[in-house]
Formats: C-alpha cells, sequence, structure tokens
C-alpha cells in the first residue's frame, strides 16, 4: 500500500502513471492464462486484485474526480481491489464508510483492519453468518 499512500497525487491522477504503479501492489494469479506475459511476475503476490491494471487505473483515476465519500465493494474475493479503491480514494478525500461483502472469510481484508486499528470492523452476509465466518472491512474516516 505504500506506493498508494507516498505516490504524488499527480500519478494517481494520470491513467498512464496509474497504471504503471498498480501491478507493483501485485495482482490475483487465479487465471494466470489472462494476464499478458510481462505481468506475470507480479500475480500471487501482494494485494491480489484480480482487474487489469489498465482498466483499473482509469476507474480510479475516474472515481478521484466524483467526490466520494462512501464506498461499497459486493464480492471482494482477495479484498485487492477494495483495499487500493479506499486507500487511492481517501488520497482524495476523507472515506467516511468503505464496506467489503463476500461470503468467504477474507484475510487480507483482517491485516487491512489490523493496519487500522479501531479504524475498521467486520461486516458479514447472511451466508457468512450461517457458516460463521467474517467477510469484510467496515473503515471508518481515516480523517482526525
Amino acid at each position: 500500500m505504500a506506493p498508494l499512500r507516498e505516490s504524488p497525487t499527480t500519478v494517481l491522477t494520470d491513467p498512464a502513471g496509474l497504471e504503471a504503479l498498480l501491478p507493483s501492489l501485485g495482482l490475483n494469479d487465479g487465471a494466470p492464462q489472462l494476464f499478458p506475459d510481462e505481468l506475470r511476475p507480479q500475480l500471487g503476490r501482494g494485494l491480489r486484485f484480480r482487474q487489469y491494471p489498465e482498466q483499473l487505473a482509469r476507474y480510479l483515476v475516474h472515481l478521484s474526480t466524483l467526490g466520494v465519500r462512501r464506498y461499497m465493494e459486493v464480492g471482494v474475493q482477495h479484498g485487492g481491489t477494495f483495499v487500493v479503491t479506499v486507500e487511492c480514494l481517501s488520497r482524495f478525500m476523507p472515506i467516511e464508510l468503505a464496506v467489503a461483502v463476500d461470503p468467504l472469510n477474507v484475510p487480507a481484508l483482517r491485516r487491512y483492519e489490523e493496519l487500522r486499528p479501531g479504524r475498521a470492523s467486520c461486516a458479514r452476509t447472511r451466508a457468512a453468518a450461517r457458516s460463521r465466518t467474517s467477510c469484510g472491512a467496515r473503515v471508518p474516516s481515516t480523517s482526525s
């Protein structure tokens, strides 16, 4: 997450600059054949987001212009896209509420909660509540 927290906002608002930065955060390795050879070294590492960096960068740049204060992601798998999105958005506007929802336990979101002590709590979907597994993180505003 350091690259997102430490990069100048000019990089985070430039689709090409953000696209170059995103792979360093780690990509999902669930379907390696879907990624070009140059991105393969980043598969299975870090945040493990599934989106192509080119597409995710454009999405994040657009979101950064909208003044988003509340964000919900349904179906987070490893939680990577959720973390990337919340970290990017929080560089432009205090996030009042961010919610990740998935029926499965998401260890990466547990670690994300630990990085934000007292500012994150677990959420559950119906399916997760029946199976007694936690599934996501509720991240209140990080502003002081």
